[in-house]
């Protein structure tokens, strides 16, 4: 059985980090997208090496449908601010 886990790549040409988010602690880097992906790949074997020594079943694999990068600047964290309460509503006391 095949699993595809998918890897969150971060950083900049020259100097990249990944992860896994169904492996935690599971991470990788590398100076290209092409090495980060090879050394994604042996972090993945490394880490399900552990699991299966332990004798743990291998973690389900989340199939990724899509990627969206949401973008948010600084006035509207502050505008956001402004229009929510000041303080978080206290639970009331019976």
């Amino acid at each position: 059985m095949q699993r595809r886990y998918p890897l969150i790549i971060e950083g900049v040409e020259g100097n990249f980090c990944g992860y896994f988010p169904d492996l935690p602690g599971c991470t990788t880097a590398g100076r290209t997208i092409e090495e980060i992906t090879r050394h994604g790949k042996e972090a993945i074997l490394i880490y399900l090496e552990q699991i299966a020594i332990k004798g743990e079943s291998l973690p389900d694999a989340t199939e990724a449908v899509r990627m969206e990068m949401i973008e948010i600047d600084q006035a509207e964290v502050e505008q956001f601010a402004c229009a929510s309460p000041a303080e978080p509503a206290k639970a009331e006391k019976n």
